[in-house]
């Protein structure tokens, strides 16, 4: 018999939240993720809701991501707040120190890659899906 306990990472934030999808559930987060996450809670004084956290290989591939996605690394989760759009949460997670941000439908994915891929000097990428 397996006992899965979860585990509080930050006053609004646990481990399971950022579980992979997949039938295994597997996870693995960076610890300034969650804390620049805990950031933007503190800020919107809303939940925070991670729509996609940690990513399989396997599961990653199933749907769609990136090869080299930072969700793979546990560096990187898909959120929305209910009430907030799009725009405003991408702004704020700017301000939080993310330095990956992308604006999609319906929602917004920051990452805390180590490396930038902008050219033109700043401390984050940002991109629009529509």
């Amino acid at each position: 018999m397996i006992v899965v306990r979860d585990i509080k990472l930050s006053r609004d934030f646990s481990l399971s939240e950022f579980a992979c999808r997949d039938e295994r559930r597997s996870v693995y987060v960076d610890a300034e993720l969650v804390e620049r996450l805990q950031v933007l809670r503190d800020y919107f004084k809303r939940p925070v809701v991670i729509t996609s956290g940690y990513r399989s290989k396997e599961y990653n591939r199933r749907v769609g991501g990136a090869d080299g996605s930072q969700h793979l690394e546990g560096r990187a989760a898909d959120i929305k707040v209910i009430g907030v759009g799009m725009e405003e949460i991408a702004r704020a997670a700017v301000k939080a120190g993310f330095r990956g941000i992308g604006i999609y439908g319906s929602f917004v994915h920051v990452d805390v890659r180590k490396n930038l891929v902008n050219g033109a000097g700043r401390p984050y990428d940002i991109w629009r899906v529509r």
